[in-house]
Order: C-alpha cells, then sequence, then structure tokens
C-alpha cells in the first residue's frame, strides 16, 4: 500500500530535482535571515515565528515559478503541511528545535571539492569528492553536526554513508 505522498507525486507536474533545490533555496534564504536577524538556534519559543517566516520565503519562492495556481497550492500543501500532517519545511525546523544540544551557528551550502584521505584495516585511501553539504551547524562545544534535508524518508542509519563522509570531510 503506497502512502499518500506517492499518491500525490503521481499528480504533480514538479519533479523531485525541482522540488529539492526549491527546498533547498528556501531553507537557505530563511536560514541567513534567521542568523542575520541575531536569531540563533529555533526552540519550541520561538518556532511560530521561524514557521511563519520560512512560510513567507516559500511563498516568494514558489511565486516566481511559472507554476497553474493548482499546483503551486499542492506544492505549498507539501511545504507547509497540513491539519493532518506536517509539511516538509515544518519537519525540518522542528526537527532542529527538538535537538539535544542547540546551535550557536550555521554554515549553508559548503562545498566539498578536493582529495580527501579515508583511513580504513586495509589502510589509507585517498578519494576525490565533489559535493555539498546542505548545512552545518556549529555547537557550543567546538564540534557540529551535518545536516542534510531530504524529501522522503530518510535512510537508514546502519546504511547510510552520506552524512559520515561529509563529516571527516568537513
Amino acid at each position: 500500500i503506497r502512502d499518500r505522498e506517492e499518491e500525490r507525486e503521481e499528480f504533480s507536474r514538479v519533479s523531485p530535482l525541482e522540488r529539492g533545490t526549491w527546498l533547498h533555496e528556501i531553507l537557505d534564504e530563511f536560514y541567513e535571515a534567521w542568523q542575520s536577524d541575531g536569531r540563533g538556534a529555533n526552540n519550541d519559543e520561538n518556532i511560530a515565528l521561524a514557521l511563519d517566516r520560512c512560510a513567507g520565503v516559500m511563498e516568494k519562492v514558489l511565486t516566481a515559478q511559472p507554476l497553474p495556481q493548482a499546483e503551486r497550492a499542492l506544492e505549498r500543501s507539501l511545504f507547509l503541511g497540513s491539519i493532518a500532517k506536517r509539511g516538509l519545511i515544518e519537519r525540518v525546523l522542528r526537527g532542529d528545535a527538538e535537538q539535544s544540544v542547540a546551535g550557536v551557528g550555521r554554515l549553508l551550502e559548503c562545498e566539498l571539492n578536493d582529495k580527501f584521505e579515508f583511513k580504513s584495516s586495509s589502510g589509507t585511501r585517498s578519494v576525490s569528492l565533489h559535493g555539498k553539504v546542505d548545512r552545518i551547524d556549529l555547537l557550543p562545544d567546538q564540534t557540529f553536526r551535518v545536516v542534510d534535508y531530504k524529501l522522503g524518508r530518510a535512510p537508514k542509519r546502519n546504511l547510510a554513508v552520506q552524512l559520515p563522509i561529509y563529516a571527516v570531510c568537513s
């Protein structure tokens, strides 16, 4: 049985790549402005304001797209959600607010274009990597958290290698 999210995709003319690009644009612009305003981490006290500001950015991004009104409404519901289901934006912002350690800063869209050394039981291997980390949260104890936005379900932790590789390279 397919879930409602998959069913919605069949009716949309927007590709996952376009939607993902918009999501990154929305979140990058939101976080850039949020930081510029001197706001720190998302939390229970400021989540309503964060959602409102992010919705404003989303509206600007979607209005700039050549979409029919009905398609724009569908995209709004995917990004903002409804009373029955959280949207993509709310999932990201609430996920941030629920972190046990709040970030003190953010690096957005960090390019990783270099050769990196990876050590394993069979020795050291040099690997060229060309990628972009969606976000790196700087934590108060001088460590960091790597964040990657996903449109669908997150990969299983025991099988996912993208975030650990990004963390090592960062």
